[in-house]
């Protein structure tokens, strides 16, 4: 299987063209999102704004966290300039990665998806799981149980380079003094205990967790993508990171790019046959349990 058996070459040209603007729009959105639901949850501060409020800034972390990834493959601007920056300071300061780190990480994965070289292997190696696993690691993500274990971890490994995520919750709490609203502090830890472990976890079992033959050469075998719903790409899957089997088949396309190519693909067959397209998490979550 080859790509430009299904793509032209100057189609793939056009959909590795990256663009300053659109890039630039989905750092704004994200931290729009973020900004929109503190100052929700700060007018009309209840149980239900509160739910609210946590579930979409987890889901934006998970974004620009999403946008750092994007940033390591320099697939988000045209420069790799803007691209370590951005990624470094603007998105890996906020959920403390170093795109650097991440790229020289990343790029593993993508040469030995699925294998035993896999350095992501560890996330879904043992789904589909026995309905109860399931539940227990569901669980212990929305209790915090999961989200305290990785700030644990990220204190023990805390270097130099972490001085950023330092510096952004400085900047976070006096921000919040200032407007009076200190206590919207908490919010955002709530946001990062509760809820982006378990957005990630949906990811990753979403990308390759119920996989057809993981350790494939063939993407579709080992990759999978999740057409979702809107409400799922607000609290799920933000920035375009369902359409996973794309990104696999050619990093370097930009994330506002993969639909589109989703849709070529669709349209010439690529996916006939195969068992890589899921229709939103909740069939993803099917799929996760053993049968």
């Amino acid at each position: 299987m080859l790509l430009r058996d299904f793509i032209s070459a100057s189609e793939l040209s056009q959909l590795n063209t990256r663009s300053n603007w659109l890039a630039t729009k989905l750092i704004i959105f994200n931290y729009l999102v973020i900004i929109s639901a503190f100052t929700m949850l700060s007018i009309w501060p209840n149980p239900i704004t509160f739910i609210v409020a946590i579930s979409l800034i987890g889901a934006r972390q998970l974004g620009l966290a999403i946008l750092l990834h994007d940033c390591a493959h320099f697939a988000l601007f045209s420069k790799p300039n803007l691209n370590n920056f951005i990624g470094h300071y603007i998105c890996g300061s906020v959920v403390n990665q170093s795109v650097f780190q991440y790229r020289e990480y990343h790029t593993k994965h993508h040469i030995h998806t699925g294998t035993a070289n896999d350095p992501d292997l560890s996330l879904v190696a043992a789904y589909p799981v026995k309905a109860n696993s399931l539940k227990r690691k569901l669980l212990r993500d929305i209790t915090g149980i999961t989200g305290v274990k990785f700030l644990v971890n990220d204190i023990r490994s805390f270097k130099a380079t972490n001085l950023r995520w330092v510096v952004f919750h400085l900047l976070l709490l006096s921000l919040f003094i200032v407007i009076g609203q200190v206590w919207l502090y908490a919010v955002w830890w709530a946001s990062t205990l509760f809820i982006y472990p378990l957005v990630a976890r949906l990811r990753h079992i979403g990308e390759h967790g119920t996989v057809t033959q993981r350790g494939a050469k063939d993407v579709r075998l080992n990759t999978n993508t999740t057409i979702v719903p809107f409400w799922q790409r607000c609290l799920i899957a933000p920035n375009y990171v369902n359409y996973h089997t794309e990104h696999h088949l050619s990093p370097g396309i930009p994330p506002y790019r993969l639909a589109e190519m989703h849709k070529l693909l669709s349209e010439r067959g690529f996916y006939d046959g195969q068992g890589c397209i899921r229709r939103g998490y909740g069939e993803v979550l099917k799929h996760a349990v053993v049968k």
